[in-house]
């Protein structure tokens, strides 16, 4: 019986560290809208001015981007 306590403990904080994984990635990630939004535009706008890395992103209908997609936006974003 000790050893399915620890085992229960065990993965309790396993579960802990891994949600606080989640809740980081969730923080670097961002969509579409609140890119736009940050940067006072439309969505629709953004979309436009996007185009040339569309390919590079590889967004395949991604509604969460991941932070390397969320970099590569604001890198070029910047660069205008």
């Amino acid at each position: 019986m000790a050893k399915f306590y620890k085992l229960c403990s065990n993965l309790r904080s396993n579960n802990i560290e891994l949600s606080r994984i989640g809740v980081l990635r969730k923080r670097n990630s961002k969509t579409l809208s609140q890119i736009a939004s940050e940067y006072g535009i439309h969505i629709n706008i953004l979309r436009r001015w996007i185009k040339p890395i569309k390919n590079d992103l590889k967004l395949n209908n991604r509604k969460l981007l991941l932070p390397w997609q969320v970099e590569i936006i604001n890198n070029f974003l910047d660069s205008r």
